[in-house]
């Protein structure tokens, strides 16, 4: 299990630095909205990998771990919620 990404939480862009994502879907984990695939980072990336089990209005739930399109990867989620990758 994984920790949720949630809009706010930090991402690892190997082209831009840090950032964190800017946008995420309707369901809400400690407060946020949750990270789901296509999804924009402030890098200007996209979330490109998700839960293969949990979904938001169809699409997958993103987690630590999960790859954006410049590169990089997702560094921080929830505290208390998790998902399988």
């Amino acid at each position: 299990m994984k920790p949720v990404a949630r809009v706010g939480d930090k991402v690892d862009c190997s082209k831009h630095g840090s950032g964190s994502i800017s946008a995420g879907g309707q369901s809400l984990v400690d407060g946020k909205p949750v990270a789901r695939v296509g999804d924009k980072c402030s890098c200007g990336g996209t979330i490109t990998q998700g839960s293969s089990q949990s979904m938001d209005n169809g699409k997958p739930i993103a987690y630590v771990g999960c790859a954006i399109s410049c590169g990089g990867s997702i560094t921080s989620g929830s505290p208390t919620a998790k998902v399988k990758p």
